[in-house]
């Protein structure tokens, strides 16, 4: 732990959380929150917590906890030492099961997307990293993104724009949406660690955990469907709206910002001004 001079905690260690029991405790709840049915969940429950199949079979069908409860700390003993392994080198990786990929479909825009299939204990892991990024993804996470972030769906995407549009002071005549082609796919690994190592330096274990999931992807870039994916990405997309809205012109003195507000829905950003000139200087430079 770093301690600063007056014998306060440092900004770098407040923005993250650190290893502990009950971190990983919580970090398969979540996990395995609605996926008791399910046979590799039932499996890992049964091989890591200790808990019989038939038992938590029967108490998931009577909406019961206590085999549940036995089951989470077990898979929390075996996440804590895999991980203190990968610190002390013992490991490689985090020895998890590698990812399934496949092709789907989108019912909206009929795009053929890979998704990604992850085992039960990868998601374990994903919601560990996520959980110990909370302090980071606070601060640098923007109010006007939406998609895979809790009570920010389309319903209030929407809203936001309607109060931007009523407000008469912004002056929004037009509006631009942009596209962020295979988003995923094309945010590498190097930019990621980039920015958590910047913002994270002391964070030896989350950074090894994060190193190591990101490894899994089987042809780089972001996986569709892991959990700490998305979120990650969002991090990637707030130092993308930042860089947005700090466009701006000089006019007679002052500075007058390109685009009045801009809003992001995973890999579409929505971008609002006065002129439709100045918004596409902005589309321009954020492309290159």
């Amino acid at each position: 732990m770093n301690i600063s001079k007056n014998g306060g905690l440092t900004t770098h260690t407040k923005r993250y959380l650190p290893l502990t029991h009950q971190l990983c405790e919580q970090a398969a709840i979540a996990a395995f929150e609605d996926k008791w049915f399910r046979k590799n969940y039932l499996a890992d429950a049964q091989k890591y917590g200790g808990v019989a199949y038939g038992r938590l079979k029967a108490e998931t069908a009577k909406n019961e906890m206590h085999a549940k409860l036995e089951a989470v700390h077990g898979i929390a003993l075996e996440m804590e030492q895999r991980v203190l392994d990968l610190m002390d080198g013992t490991a490689d990786d985090l020895d998890l099961d590698p990812v399934h990929t496949f092709y789907r479909i989108d019912g909206i825009s009929m795009k053929v997307r890979e998704l990604s299939d992850c085992c039960p204990m990868h998601q374990c892991f994903g919601h560990l990293a996520v959980l110990a990024l909370q302090p980071l993804l606070r601060a640098k996470l923007l109010p006007y993104q939406f998609a895979s972030i809790p009570e920010k769906g389309q319903v209030a995407l929407k809203r936001q724009v309607e109060r931007w549009l009523r407000r008469k002071s912004l002056g929004v005549r037009y509006g631009l949406k942009m596209d962020v082609k295979s988003a995923y796919q094309n945010t590498s690994h190097a930019v990621v660690m980039g920015i958590l190592e910047h913002e994270i330096p002391h964070a030896a274990w989350l950074l090894a955990v994060a190193r190591s999931l990101l490894a899994m992807a089987p042809h780089g870039g972001l996986l569709i469907g892991g959990y700490l994916e998305a979120w990650l990405f969002n991090l990637v997309a707030s130092y993308l709206m930042r860089q947005l809205l700090s466009y701006a012109k000089a006019r007679r003195g002052a500075s007058l910002p390109l685009v009045q507000r801009c809003c992001s829905y995973m890999d579409d950003l929505g971008l609002f001004g006065r002129r439709w000139a100045d918004m596409q200087s902005a589309a321009r430079k954020i492309t290159r």
